[in-house]
């Protein structure tokens, strides 16, 4: 029979606790175990690393207000400008992350951009052409590229003896010209043909700068019909009450759709129109200037 000698007691106690503490090693540092926390830490770096994904805003384009040219065709009623983006602020600079992609597009933006002018050079080689469709095309093309550096091409273009270069020109001017465009518009006034002039009275009204007023309503006075009728409409597009007495001259002249543009403008301007406006075999010329004349006196009381 065994002794219970305390110190034995004691001795196997402590034996009993060292083997339950070696399977508890034994236990946690098992393969399943150690995967599974590996996969725990894995799941909180990964957690770490997640960034938000930046937030990329999009150029705002302007509305594109259009108005109709006599015969049918349209422009953006603005003067070319690009839009212009808020620049960005210093804590929006340090979270800017290149992706391979831009790294991709900056890259082949130079050969676009060299091949592009390049072609444009050539274009322009091709106005001094003597075939008169080859330069019309060439001044189509130019509009295409859209660089405004070859700005002086389409004021040099201006000079050429082909109406339908200039019209190409005029255009350029207007959409890649910026403020030296409206001393070529000005300028092409006293073009010897009408379309050029009324596409010159058509660019500046769009523009809506009252200094330009002067010579729109000069061209009231064009030998042109289809000049004096676009001029009336522009007055409309520019809304300046300094413009309506030429307007009211302009319900004298000889013929119908001029009067018409001129009342139309008339409203756009002062708001006013009268029931008996539009010529009829009820209403003569004589009553529509009647009755604007004397709401004008009123006015101006």
């Amino acid at each position: 029979m065994e002794g219970t000698n305390p110190s034995d007691k004691t001795k196997r106690s402590h034996d009993t606790a060292m083997k339950s503490n070696n399977r508890a090693m034994n236990k946690g540092s098992s393969p399943h175990n150690s995967e599974k926390q590996g996969g725990d830490n894995k799941k909180h770096t990964a957690e770490q690393k997640v960034e938000h994904p930046e937030k990329v805003t999009e150029k705002e384009k302007p509305p594109a207000v259009m108005h109709p040219i006599d015969g049918g065709v349209t422009e953006p009623a603005s003067s070319g400008a690009e839009h212009q983006t808020p620049e960005a602020s210093p804590d929006d600079m340090h979270s800017t992350v290149t992706t391979d992609s831009d790294v991709s597009a900056s890259a082949g933006a130079a050969p676009e951009r060299s091949a592009k002018r390049s072609a444009a050079f050539s274009l322009i080689e091709m106005l001094t052409h003597s075939n008169e469709n080859l330069r019309v095309e060439a001044i189509e093309s130019l509009l295409k590229i859209g660089d405004k550096s070859i700005s002086y091409a389409f004021a040099s273009a201006l000079k050429d003896d082909s109406f339908r270069v200039r019209l190409g020109a005029l255009r350029g001017l207007y959409k890649f010209g910026g403020d030296s465009a409206t001393e070529y518009l000005i300028a092409a006034l006293e073009d010897k043909h009408p379309d050029v002039r009324r596409r010159a009275i058509i660019y500046l009204g769009w523009m809506r700068k009252h200094e330009v007023l002067p010579f729109i309503t000069a061209a009231l006075a064009d030998h042109s019909s289809r000049v004096r009728k676009v001029a009336a409409y522009a007055l409309g597009d520019v809304k300046d009450m300094s413009a309506v007495p030429y307007l009211m001259k302009a319900l004298e002249d000889t013929d119908p759709e001029v009067i018409n543009a001129a009342l139309a403008a008339l409203k756009r301007i002062t708001g006013k129109s009268f029931p008996d406006d539009q010529q009829s075999a009820e209403n003569s010329q004589q009553e529509i200037i009647s009755n604007w004349n004397q709401w004008w006196q009123k006015e101006n009381k």
